[in-house]
């Protein structure tokens, strides 16, 4: 922090170590952020949503994040 000049940075990684189990636990968490965030369908429409509507999208967007998973 405050570092004004670029810096070279080593992480030496090995086997069954404390930095293996978060580097582990930020994959899973970037695959599910993928799968709700990155490509959802309800984002990429334009419409104005009632309590209904806003139902209808949750709902099928379940269904299209349940059926990638069991393609997946």
């Amino acid at each position: 922090m405050g570092q004004t000049r670029n810096v070279l940075v080593y992480r030496l990684l090995c086997d069954n170590t404390v930095d293996e189990k978060v580097t582990e636990i930020l994959d899973q968490k970037q695959k599910i952020f993928d799968a709700f965030a990155d490509k959802s369908v309800a984002a990429q429409e334009s419409i104005e949503v009632d309590d209904k509507t806003f139902g209808d999208i949750i709902k099928a967007e379940i269904e299209r994040i349940n059926a990638e998973e069991q393609v997946g």
